[in-house]
């Protein structure tokens, strides 16, 4: 069986490095000018994820006693670092992050950092005895399950708000960017009611079928074999749908009213004027309108250009 293992594991690296590679150069060169931050932290979780299976692979075909295999320490090492980073982007993408928000209030920042804190100490518990402590981790990912799932549901009603308020603005040059918007979020929400029961019903199941005195190498390999494929087939296509790219030239944009402040999108509206209206109109001639300010103070509903076109 271990040598199946390491088939699999030398075939996982294999498939995690060329992704990074990949990742990496449409990253920092093809698509630099559409490199978020959030990118840049996906980065360093799949180098990590890279790391962890060369590790693994590398103490399978040279250690025989899993106690003292001299490659455990890097292996448990990459491997915290990796559920760390992970779980993180995780719950920033759940939040809108870098895609439908450009930044995140005190007490997001608060819940990411505390976040980060929990996910670190407790799979770094979970690496010194896999079987005895694995029901940290299990309370983790149950925790993190209904965060992400939580956080990711609010963005697409905040999302469908939007654009049901942007169509009934006969808005429709943001449309598509929300539409594009919605897509991503819907194919997350999906891809996270599989990947994470999967994560906690593998944890649970090492948990069930091991010996009560059992060490980490008594995890049975094929919940780990799971475990793998699960990463693979549900994080790539994660990070292949949130990949730098040139989406449109609206997509850049943040979709909360204060960010629009800050990013001075103007509004387009769509009317038509009275026939009664002594002003000369000429076709395609743009006319300076002075409005009222109203009660909200806004640059935008001081003037308006109004462009004449013939119906």
């Amino acid at each position: 069986m271990l040598v199946e293992q390491a088939v699999y594991y030398a075939f996982i690296t294999l498939v995690w490095f060329w992704y990074s590679v990949w990742w990496s150069i449409n990253t920092w060169h093809f698509n630099k000018n559409y490199c978020k931050p959030i990118h840049r932290i996906l980065t360093f979780f799949l180098m990590f994820k890279t790391l962890n299976c060369a590790f693994t692979y590398l103490s399978i075909i040279s250690c025989e006693n899993d106690e003292t295999c001299h490659w455990n320490l890097a292996t448990t090492s990459s491997f915290t670092i990796y559920n760390t980073f992970l779980f993180t982007n995780l719950l920033l993408l759940s939040k809108g992050f870098s895609f439908v928000r450009e930044y995140l209030n005190r007490n997001e920042l608060t819940v990411v950092s505390m976040s980060m804190a929990a996910i670190y100490i407790g799979f770094s518990a979970y690496s010194i005895n896999k079987t005895k402590l694995i029901i940290l981790p299990i309370l983790l990912l149950c925790l993190f399950f209904s965060l992400n799932i939580y956080y990711t549901r609010l963005t697409l009603r905040y999302l469908i708000s939007e654009y049901r308020q942007l169509s009934s603005q006969n808005n429709p040059i943001l449309l598509p960017n929300l539409i594009t918007k919605l897509t991503l979020y819907k194919i997350l929400f999906r891809t996270l009611c599989i990947y994470m029961p999967i994560k906690i019903f593998s944890l649970f199941f090492s948990w069930f079928f091991s010996p009560p005195m059992a060490t980490s190498s008594s995890i049975p390999p094929v919940i780990k074999l799971i475990d793998e494929t699960s990463d693979i087939f549900c994080l790539l296509i994660i990070t292949w749908i949130f990949r730098a790219k040139n989406r449109g030239d609206y997509f850049e944009l943040g979709n909360f009213p204060e960010e629009r402040e800050m990013r001075r999108i103007i509004p387009i509206n769509k009317t038509q004027v009275p026939t009664s209206l002594t002003i000369e109109k000429q076709e395609n001639t743009p006319i300076l309108i002075i409005t009222p300010k109203g009660k909200k103070h806004c640059v935008y509903r001081n003037f308006l250009i109004a462009n004449p076109m013939r119906i």
